[in-house]
């Protein structure tokens, strides 16, 4: 019978030896399913809190004042991470927005910024759950947290700070 868990497991024996339960095999496939539960409890014990929108998927912040819309999906081979939108929407964005884009995507690891369908831009990343732990989770979250603050003023155009516009006559 073959395990997943929170180790990792080998396509030859298909064991894992701690947090086992099955897993689906599809064409020969093995799934790494990671249990929803062992999510929940690395983001407790990371400081961070959650709440359910679905059996699969997760809204995660620090506090329920955070203004970051982020999303935690667990799916068979892949947990995936979202902010979206990484830029507030009634921003206005500046004319060479697609080049900024790909010069952060550059220079950042992990995740990548990118257009959604209804022209948000969103930050992304895939972790395979195979051999997932809970530090490269941490990290992961942390990471695209410290992204999304450091790199939303150079994906808009913020406005003056008030009253220091002036209109001249």
């Amino acid at each position: 019978m073959a395990s997943v868990g929170t180790c990792q497991a080998t396509r030859r024996s298909h064991e894992v030896a701690c947090n086992a339960r099955p897993a689906r095999i599809t064409s020969n496939a093995l799934h790494f399913i990671m249990d929803m539960n062992n999510i929940k409890d690395w983001l407790q014990s990371f400081g961070w809190q959650y709440a359910a929108i679905d059996e699969s998927t997760l809204r995660i912040y620090r506090s329920p004042e955070d203004d970051v819309a982020f999303f935690l999906r667990n799916t068979s081979n892949w947990i995936l991470l979202k902010i979206v939108p990484a830029v507030h929407p009634s921003a206005q964005r500046p004319y060479d927005i697609a080049r900024r884009l790909l010069a952060v995507n550059r220079d950042i690891r992990l995740a990548k910024f990118a257009y959604e369908d209804d022209g948000d831009v969103a930050l992304a990343a895939e972790l395979p759950t195979e051999s997932l732990d809970a530090p490269e989770l941490r990290d992961a979250i942390e990471r695209m947290s410290r992204y999304v603050e450091h790199y939303r003023s150079y994906l808009s155009i913020l406005p003056p700070p008030m009253g220091t516009f002036t209109e001249r006559s």
